[in-house]
């Protein structure tokens, strides 16, 4: 299945609760420009605190800055939060949403949507993180994936479907060693699978529509994935905090 518009890959790194000082803050960002290559579009998503702090560094074309959750609410009572109007005082282009971590602590598909709809409200692009828990042997899995990929686009409008990222992270690989990731071949069917739910939800636009795995990303699986699985990118944890290991990464992708 062709998308009709190419677009270049997008490597994401998410730093998660990382690094501990602004000093190693800074010195990743810096290192990791060094290795950065203009073939692929990459974000870095760092806790909201440093981000001050990091939009002083001038980036390479291609690279920006993104945030790692957001808050539903534009303003308010809503202790702990951060909004997306709070994020755009910084030279942010992406949002994460609906992390699986942020899953785990009960984030519910409604609550995704309304994320989504705020970011596309603020004209930035949410990438929105899908996966199942658990492969089972009858293929439940799979109306799981559907049931929670069109659970959290519910609120998006159709026109705005190719100007959303999907992230598929299977939760049982993220955290893993490379040799537990998903293969490529299983990885192309159910990228297929997620296009041809978009499409048969939204239309054509839906064939623009990036699409990303993530989960036990690595330098020596990297370009594997993007090019067996066919996917649009790749979404990355811990690999992301080690920017020679990143650096690979961004490189196997641009020559997938």
């Amino acid at each position: 299945m062709q998308k009709t518009k190419k677009l270049k890959k997008l490597v994401v790194a998410n730093w998660k609760m990382n690094p501990k000082t602004n000093a190693e803050a800074l010195t990743i960002l810096k290192e990791t420009l060094k290795g950065a290559n203009t073939a692929v579009d990459v974000t870095v998503c760092p806790p909201f605190l440093f981000l001050s702090l990091l939009a002083k560094i001038k980036l390479k074309k291609g690279i920006t800055l993104g945030l790692q959750n957001v808050s539903e609410f534009e303003e308010g009572a809503h202790t702990g939060e951060v909004s997306v109007l709070m994020g755009k005082n910084f030279p942010i282009s992406y949002v994460i949403v609906g992390h699986s971590e942020r899953r785990a602590i009960k984030e519910s598909d409604e609550v995704v949507a309304k994320k989504v709809l705020a970011v596309k409200k603020a004209k930035l692009t949410p990438i929105v993180c899908i996966g199942e828990h658990e492969r089972d042997q009858h293929g439940l899995y799979l109306d799981a994936i559907k049931k929670q990929l069109l659970a959290s686009l519910a609120l998006l409008p159709k026109a705005a479907i190719k100007e959303i990222v999907v992230a598929y992270e299977p939760i049982w690989a993220i955290g893993k060693s490379a040799s537990e990731a998903m293969d490529g071949h299983t990885l192309h069917q159910t990228s297929l699978l997620i296009r041809k739910i978009l499409i048969e939800q939204f239309g054509s636009g839906a064939k623009e529509t990036r699409i990303l795995y993530g989960g036990a990303v690595a330098p020596e699986n990297a370009a594997l994935l993007v090019k067996e699985g066919e996917v649009d990118g790749l979404l990355v944890g811990h690999q992301s905090l080690k920017p020679k290991a990143f650096g690979e990464i961004i490189m196997g992708v641009s020559h997938a």
